[in-house]
């Protein structure tokens, strides 16, 4: 009900419209994304979604996991743990603790993400060794993330309802 305001209001602009973590809404972004794309000339639409919308001119990109090999002195996974720890003072961190612990975590980047907001009350090691119980270890304390984000086993769990069936079995 409030499609024909947001066209109006972006029918002269030009800017890019983004729609995050969509696998649950299906048909309807599909058909906001067609309104918008045939309303709005000067706008563009980026949706990020498990599964493709479907519609015509659409352009998918599959996104891989974070690269955890090293090719010079840190991995695409240590750079973006390094870059979310929320500690000042890494004097006392091992970086082969930093690498074991971004292969544990296969790359995954909430994983990651997670991993490094404990890094306010343990190091690398630390973390690396409790991994055994990750999902109750990776949970996000912030009381405005999607819940589904806010646990490895949430996601995991939020993520296999939207699978089929054969599909869920097999996951």
């Amino acid at each position: 009900h409030r499609l024909p305001m947001l066209v109006a209001h972006l029918a002269d602009a030009e800017c890019i419209v983004v729609f995050d973590n969509c696998e649950h809404l299906g048909p309807e972004v599909a058909d906001l994304a067609v309104r918008l794309l045939e309303e709005c000339h000067d706008v563009r639409v980026v949706v990020t979604s498990q599964r493709p919308l479907g519609i015509l001119g659409e352009m998918r990109w599959l996104l891989p996991l974070m690269d955890t090999s090293r090719d010079d002195d840190l991995s695409d996974a240590e750079r973006l743990f390094h870059e979310r720890a929320l500690v000042e003072d890494r004097s006392s961190w091992r970086e082969e603790d930093v690498a074991a612990l971004c292969e544990g975590l296969d790359g995954l980047p909430l994983a990651l993400e997670l991993a490094a907001a404990l890094t306010r009350s343990l190091s690398p090691r630390e973390i690396l060794d409790r991994l055994g119980d990750r999902f109750d270890l990776l949970a996000a304390d912030h009381p405005t993330s999607p819940r589904h984000h806010r646990t490895l086993a949430a996601t995991i769990e939020w993520s296999h309802s939207l699978l089929s069936e054969p599909a869920a079995t097999l996951l």
